[in-house]
């Protein structure tokens, strides 16, 4: 069994500061660390920056989120499926759509609520984003992979059950600045004044910079098929697991006669359906003979599996063993785990304890180093690759 791990940095520009939030997802949860907060971002000397953001850990590629003030905005006849297409096209006249020119714009789209329209356009200008990248990049070191606008992230602030939502949008002193309302987790209206009042049953939810930092992080999952980024990759809508071709289909005509009818002309038209259904006696025979044969397959499919797996037992207590053994401040950048072994990478204050914790535990023995250890330049922590044998060998694949 192999598992993923994902470390996603958001940063999101609000004003002249810069809110960053890391958010790691494993196979059994989602967690959210808030990192610094840069006030007065770009006027920062780069030192300065790049030493805040060293604490950052992960931070390989990161998506920015840009200040709503940046986004102009406008109902267009086009939705994300078929974004990649459109947006030279779109780009290239957007001075005839929005206050923008075609050299200096980045465009992206969000899908509507079925009963609003197609999509909604949004568009910034590119020399300002570009420079909050350049400033960026040159202090983490890291890449600014996707380019989203606020609107784009509230697709993930977990409202796709709710009827009726609204999202009040905060701005960096806690203060409301507008709202956006959505039905089932597709967006109805942006930008709406903010009100006091709200809709009967309508759910509310609240988003300043933080929470939009980590809806942006979680938008790739949550709201994939529903928008293109302004810069990145568009995330692809959900996987349609098309159901199996029905197969076989019979239809033998009867003519009823009625007094109009001549006898013979009946007689005729029973005879052909008569002779049509001779016809189809092989077929049936061959596809009740292929049913019987598949429902057997199936059979020792599942005896075979139910054999195998009979002895498996879940291997949650070996990963909480391995997250205790990294301790508070070690973050596990991947876990392989099969019947015989474990193989765990990643930083540690101490790779030493790390290694001496795995050789305690009662799951685990035969702890050793699997590659040298080294020192990560951005955390300034250990990197390391461990490799363990299972003291319980049930659980696992090959």
């Amino acid at each position: 069994m192999r598992l993923s791990f994902h470390t996603r940095v958001s940063m999101v520009a609000r004003g002249e500061d810069l809110y960053v939030v890391t958010v790691l997802q494993t196979p059994w949860r989602t967690t959210v660390r808030h990192g610094p907060t840069l006030r007065d971002f770009r006027a920062m000397p780069v030192e300065q920056a790049r030493a805040a953001l060293s604490k950052v850990k992960g931070a390989h590629r990161i998506t920015l989120t840009c200040d709503e003030s940046w986004c102009s905005i406008r109902p267009i006849q086009i939705k994300a499926s078929n974004w990649k297409q459109a947006r030279e096209e779109v780009r290239l006249s957007i001075d005839r759509l929005l206050p923008l020119s075609p050299d200096d714009a980045m465009v992206g789209v969000i899908d509507m609520d079925d009963s609003t329209g197609d999509g909604t356009l949004l568009a910034v200008r590119r020399s300002t984003v570009q420079e909050w990248i350049d400033h960026i990049e040159e202090a983490s070191g890291a890449r600014v992979v996707d380019v989203l606008a606020p609107h784009m992230s509230m697709l993930a602030l977990g409202h796709q059950r709710d009827e009726q939502a609204r999202v009040i949008e905060l701005d960096n002193e806690g203060t409301p600045i507008g709202e956006h309302r959505f039905r089932y987790g597709a967006p109805v209206q942006f930008d709406a004044p903010f009100t006091d009042n709200a809709e009967t049953d309508e759910a509310s939810f609240v988003a300043g910079p933080r929470e939009i930092g980590v809806a942006s992080a979680l938008a790739p999952m949550i709201g994939a098929g529903r928008y293109a980024p302004l810069q990145g990759r568009t995330p692809p809508p959900p996987r349609r697991w098309l159901a199996p071709a029905a197969a076989g289909g019979l239809a033998i005509l009867v003519f009823i006669g009625a007094g109009s009818l001549f006898e013979g002309r009946l007689q005729h038209a029973t005879a052909r359906a008569e002779s049509r259904q001779l016809e189809l006696v092989e077929p049936l025979r061959l596809v009740r003979d292929t049913r019987a044969d598949t429902e057997r397959h199936i059979t020792l499919l599942r005896d075979g599996l139910a054999r195998s797996t009979s002895d498996w037992q879940s291997v949650l207590p070996l990963m909480t063993e391995v997250e205790r053994a990294l301790g508070a401040e070690g973050f596990l950048r991947r876990l392989e785990i099969s019947r015989e072994y474990v193989i765990v990478q990643g930083e540690s204050p101490s790779a030493t304890s790390v290694l001496e914790a795995m050789e305690a535990s009662s799951l685990l023995q035969e702890a050793q180093l699997s590659a040298p250890t080294s020192v990560s330049s951005q955390s300034g922590l250990d990197m390391f690759s461990i490799r363990a044998r299972r003291s319980n060998r049930e659980g696992g694949a090959e």
